[in-house]
């Protein structure tokens, strides 16, 4: 046990210390930091230094397994605190269109065009086929909206605020969206090497009730750590009490089954927006939001940091091909996604409803796939491999989600990080920073 902390030590503060020169790398050369950090990652698993935990390892599957379920619950309780009620219910039908119509949308299109090519991967067999696409679908559908911001910030520039909600609130819900099926329903099955259980009707009643209870779950635990804060109003205290909240989620979410990620959402709207749930006392917020933005940092350099390490050279001339034609089909997909979707808008009989075709092209530009893809990759990849239930032709799926995951984000990353900033202040779709 001793052996495995000092692994996990060493390995933590080798990554935290190259990748934050990473992520100040990637500020000087105007590109999302999740590419420097992924390639970081990528040089480790070359070099192999001794001392460094495997995470890929089955010794330390569960290990790995609860440090990524605590990161979505880290970044999906900071998308929380971000949201606005207020400026989400301005925005409330475009964010509803992108976040569930697309999402199912695209999560659909992508999976069964990926089925489609699917037929020429010899490794997986015919009855493994669909149920994987899918599961790749949803792996990908999530979006980083903090990467756009983060790189316009960077210029000079930041996204006019109805635009900059919408992208939040959509980013929140398919994350959420995503993750349940993944976790849920998609990935217990994939592992487990029965497809069929899929179209059951008892996967609607569990769907409810983790819907349901992860609401109540976050609604319950935000509001208790609410009347405490509230009380007690130090900002290091704020910030404990609303770490704590994520502890109590992930002990307690398992016992009653509901989701953790929904708990984990609805608990950072809940503590953001206290005077929705009848709080009498406001608590100042100088050092809070500030506290959950540094702390998705880190969690960002590990991350991707992670999914960097598990790359293996061998496999690079197998299945690099599948992630550039998976990267390609994402791309397209999303932008189709966004104009078809927001269509119906154009008749809509309020203002702020309606997006410009500008808006549009901005809104697809700026899903990038980020930290929510990469820590579902990293579960998927860990989960498959080796997975009792499988056969050896089957668990190398886990390795065309993990180069997918991996070759998406890069490009993703590199070509619209490269483009937003310039296509969107021709656009018009930005405002200049008054810093």
């Amino acid at each position: 046990m001793a052996s495995e902390l000092s692994l996990i030590l060493n390995t933590f503060g080798i990554m935290l210390f190259f990748g934050t020169l990473a992520g100040v790398f990637s500020e000087k050369i105007n590109i999302p930091r999740m590419i420097p950090m992924i390639v970081l990652g990528i040089i480790l698993s070359f070099i192999k230094p001794e001392g460094l935990i495997n995470f890929s390892d089955s010794s330390t599957k569960e290990t790995t397994l609860v440090v990524a379920e605590i990161a979505l619950l880290i970044v999906l309780f900071q998308e929380g605190m971000h949201l606005s009620l207020r400026r989400v219910k301005e925005n409330i039908i475009p964010i509803i269109i992108l976040a569930i119509v697309g999402t199912i949308f695209t999560a659909t299109l992508t999976g069964f065009t990926i089925y489609s090519f699917s037929s020429s991967i010899n490794e997986l067999s015919v009855e493994y086929i669909f149920l994987g696409s899918l599961l790749m679908a949803a792996i990908v559908v999530p979006t980083d909206p903090a990467a756009t911001f983060s790189i316009l910030r960077s210029s000079g520039s930041k996204v006019k605020t109805n635009l900059e909600t919408i992208l939040g609130g959509e980013s929140a819900l398919n994350d959420v969206i995503a993750i349940m099926l993944v976790i849920i329903i998609l990935l217990p099955q994939v592992e487990n090497g029965n497809t069929s259980l899929i179209f059951s009707p008892i996967f609607i009643l569990i769907a409810i009730w983790q819907l349901i209870g992860g609401i109540l779950l976050g609604t319950i635990i935000s509001i208790i750590a609410l009347i405490f804060i509230s009380r007690i109003n130090r900002d290091n205290e704020n910030a404990a009490i609303s770490l704590a909240c994520i502890f109590a989620i992930f002990a307690i979410a398992p016992i009653i089954n509901v989701s953790y990620a929904i708990a984990a959402l609805t608990g950072g709207i809940v503590l953001s927006n206290p005077h929705y749930v009848m709080m009498k006392r406001k608590y100042t917020d100088n050092f809070l939001t500030p506290f959950w933005n540094k702390l998705v940092y880190l969690v960002e350099i590990f991350a991707f940091t992670f999914v960097g390490t598990l790359f293996e050279f061998e496999n690079f001339n197998r299945y690099f091909s599948i992630g550039i034609i998976l990267s390609i089909i994402v791309i397209i997909i999303r932008i189709l996604s966004v104009y078809i979707t927001t269509g119906p808008l154009d008749f809509s009989h309020k203002t702020q409803d309606i997006l410009s075709g500008k808006d549009r092209l901005f809104i697809a530009l700026a899903g990038f796939k980020g930290l929510t893809t990469a820590v579902l990759g990293l579960l998927t990849y860990v989960n498959l491999t080796d997975a009792e239930n499988l056969t050896p032709k089957d668990q190398q799926f886990s390795n065309i989600v993990l180069f997918g995951s991996l070759t998406l984000i890069l490009i993703s990353g590199t070509i619209q990080g490269l483009l937003l900033p310039i296509i969107s202040k021709r656009m018009g779709v930005y405002e200049e920073s008054q810093d």
